[in-house]
């Protein structure tokens, strides 16, 4: 596995295009930091708390592990309703779109619609972005290693914390 130094990534974050930083730091072989590696975070979410809210018969694992006390704190049918939705995007991978009904399911998308978040330039809003990355989701999702990019905000996104 390719490693590169935070100084590393920051500098070719300040001077390459969005494609190249892409293909550079978010392909699946490349760990860019020892302090956050993407792969290992997003394969944490996805067993722990993702993959079990979709299994009827895991959910209360689910909400053991999510530090929610009943099943009142979260709403499974959005979940499911928003993954439905996504169906509909057949370029997102179905992690991704797992991940994004249970974003549903803690009430992310109550101001809004999944449809329209995943198309506006506001859906990195908790982080200070690059203008080379001021794109809509989908728009990232097309380029190549761009939804591993996706993959690593989300697990960055402070969403799951209103929760708590």
């Amino acid at each position: 596995m390719k490693r590169y130094t935070p100084k590393e990534f920051l500098k070719d974050f300040k001077d390459l295009p969005m494609e190249e930083i892409l293909s550079k730091y978010y392909d699946k072989s490349v760990v860019f930091s020892d302090s956050f590696n993407w792969q290992y975070t997003w394969s944490n979410w996805m067993s722990n708390y993702v993959n079990p809210a979709y299994h009827k018969n895991s959910r209360l694992e689910f909400l053991k592990n999510f530090g929610l006390k009943e099943e009142g704190g979260f709403n499974f049918d959005d979940m499911e309703k928003t993954y439905l939705v996504l169906k509909d995007y057949p370029l997102l991978e179905e992690d991704v779109k797992k991940f994004l009904g249970v974003m549903a399911g803690t009430g992310f998308f109550k101001e809004t619609t999944v449809s329209h978040w995943i198309k506006s330039l506001d859906w990195q809003s908790s982080r200070r972005v690059n203008d080379k990355f001021r794109k809509s989701f989908l728009e990232i999702a097309k380029v190549k290693n761009g939804q591993n990019y996706i993959k690593s905000t989300l697990v960055l996104h402070d969403w799951w914390r209103i929760l708590r």
